[in-house]
């Protein structure tokens, strides 16, 4: 710096120019050797390995074929048109009329059964209206019937839903089944009368309980036993026996040796193993009697007798 005279004899130093031009270059020199020095101390790292790629995964071992359900549009309807058939109205017209099958209102003119059963046709007549056509099975007939059949020369019917009936090409008709039956209270139907024989051979192995050979009886009561229900009937008159038998351990069925007294005991006891029904013991010490006669009542009324 140099010194500026003034007006007033004061001195000032006057900044030099080329100071701040030389520091600047003094600073950027120190500057660039720094940079060279980080330069040559720090050494950059190496990058950073990369993960190895995943080892591929096998294939699943193939399992068993599944059969997965598809849905297919079939080419031609299930149902034909073909075989689609409608209700006339001629047929309709008689339908509110109440038939019977001794009357069902229909004539059968000719029934074929050529081909398989869906081609089978009957030709049919309804005496009411005249009119006259072929039916097929399923078909809804004249009077509100329904034919169910058709063979040769016949015609099987449904009349009013009750009954089965077949309509013969001669103008005939017969009853083939009365389906109100099965709705009716009927009594039951009687057993059959026993044949002779049977009933012979029950009576005699009835005698032979009063045989003087234990085994003899033994064997009765074996028979008697095998004839089953069928010979309760012809048994029960006996249940009140009042004649003597030979004491001895029988066997009656699968239960244990019993000692009876009287024929009416050894009854008794073969009724007790046929119908598995117990009135009291006869063959115990309570076996009085007075006890045997209220278990002979009690056997008889079970009966009805």
């Amino acid at each position: 710096m140099r010194a500026i005279g003034l007006s007033h004899g004061v001195q000032q130093m006057e900044p030099n120019p080329r100071v701040p031009l030389a520091g600047g270059l003094l600073w950027m020199v120190v500057t660039a050797v720094l940079l060279a020095l980080c330069a040559a101390v720090i050494v950059p790292a190496p990058p950073a390995a990369r993960p190895p790629p995943p080892a591929p995964v096998p294939d699943p071992a193939p399992g068993p074929a599944m059969v997965l359900p598809w849905v297919q549009t079939a080419s031609t309807p299930p149902v034909q048109a073909r075989l689609s058939r409608g209700v006339p109205p001629s047929v309709l017209a008689s339908a509110d009329l109440t038939p019977v099958p001794w009357a069902p209102g229909l004539r059968l003119h000719k029934a074929s059964v050529r081909g398989r059963w869906p081609q089978y046709r009957a030709l049919v007549e309804d005496l009411t209206t005249k009119d006259l056509r072929s039916y097929a099975i399923g078909d809804l007939l004249p009077h509100g019937s329904l034919l169910v059949g058709i063979s040769t020369g016949a015609a099987q019917v449904l009349v009013a839903d009750v009954e089965l009936i077949e309509l013969r090409t001669n103008g005939k008709l017969r009853s083939l089944h009365d389906f109100r039956a099965a709705y009716e209270a009927r009594p039951l139907p009687r057993a059959p009368e026993l044949a002779p024989a049977y009933v012979e051979g029950a009576q005699d192995t009835l005698q032979a309980l009063l045989d003087d050979d234990p085994a003899v009886v033994q064997q009765a009561i074996d028979e008697l036993i095998a004839a089953g229900e069928p010979a309760v009937e012809l048994m029960l008159p006996f249940v009140d026996s009042d004649a003597p038998v030979v004491p001895y351990g029988y066997v009656f069925g699968d239960g244990p040796a019993q000692t009876p007294s009287y024929q009416g005991d050894i009854v008794v006891g073969v009724l007790q193993v046929i119908t598995q029904q117990s009135f009291g013991d006869v063959f115990g010490p309570s076996g009085d009697r007075l006890g045997r006669e209220q278990v002979a009542r009690a056997w008889r009324r079970w009966w009805g007798l």
